[in-house]
């Protein structure tokens, strides 16, 4: 296996890609259009060389293997892409990634519709299956992660739907440029982050956990099934099947990682976060 340095090693809130078949190359190059960092996995030894060949940041090695993912940067990745044929790789790759990163958005491509449910259960955010809209809801979920407006991520599947899908097949032209041109440093920090059940963070007032002075993150709001409670106070209860849309640093998501790991014992605030920085 390859662990040559990606170029997203020493960065932080990028996306880690798994797999660089055609829906994994779809994925680089709007994400290299948009300049959001990556790194991808890859298994196959041919497909890796046609990544170094496109100077894509790769690492050559199997996803499921525990220090392959950690060495693309997934304790403080933004999101993880998979886009692989294995139902069951797809599936250990998914639990390992929110076991690593609970604060992590994972999304997951599918052959069958009976995997939805599977891969949701270990942990995916977003199941999509194999099918013509896969690129788009993918595409779609991932610049929504990086809080570009709707209403420009829906004019942009638009033009790819009348398109009959041209922007999948070359690189995005100036107009698309243009309406990505939102991104800004304050989506690049903010992340959505599921309350599952069994996480210690459930059923905790916002006021006792003081994510500000413990870890420094902002809550800036909470959705809860179709309501979104804006600037919660200290009162605020967190409850499973929350999502607390938070703003900080991808090493600070990374420190308080435990309050959001289901079945977790409950750690003390003074306890040693995960260090991001390579040990010689």
């Amino acid at each position: 296996e390859g662990l040559e340095p990606a170029e997203a090693h020493g960065h932080e809130d990028h996306v880690v890609v798994v797999g660089y078949g055609p829906g994994g190359q779809r994925l680089v190059r709007v994400l290299r259009d948009t300049r959001l960092p990556f790194s991808v996995i890859e298994i196959n030894p041919a497909r890796a060389r046609k990544a170094k060949e496109d100077g894509v940041p790769v690492i050559a090695g199997d996803a499921v293997r525990p220090h392959i993912l950690e060495h693309a940067g997934i304790h403080t990745a933004k999101l993880c892409a998979l886009f692989i044929d294995d139902s069951v790789a797809t599936r250990r790759i998914v639990e390992l990634a929110r076991q690593f990163n609970p604060t992590l958005q994972i999304v997951a491509r599918t052959r069958y519709m009976a995997d939805v449910e599977v891969l949701q259960r270990a942990g995916a955010d977003v199941v999509v299956p194999e099918e013509l809209e896969t690129a788009i809801r993918i595409f779609t979920h991932t610049l929504g992660a990086y809080m570009i407006p709707p209403e420009e991520i829906n004019m942009q599947v638009n033009a790819i739907r009348s398109g009959n899908y041209e922007v999948f097949r070359g690189s995005l032209n100036e107009a698309h440029m243009m309406v990505l041109q939102g991104l800004d440093e304050e989506g690049l920090h903010t992340r959505a982050v599921a309350v599952r059940p069994g996480a210690p963070i459930a059923s905790q007032r916002l006021g006792e956990l003081n994510l500000r002075r413990s870890f420094g993150l902002t809550i800036l709001a909470v959705r809860r099934g179709d309501r979104t409670i804006g600037n919660p106070d200290g009162d605020f209860q967190v409850q499973p099947d929350d999502r607390l849309v938070m703003v900080g640093a991808a090493s600070q998501f990374a420190a308080c990682a435990f309050l959001f790991r289901p079945d977790a014992p409950a750690l003390p605030p003074d306890h040693a976060p995960f260090d991001p920085t390579p040990k010689p």
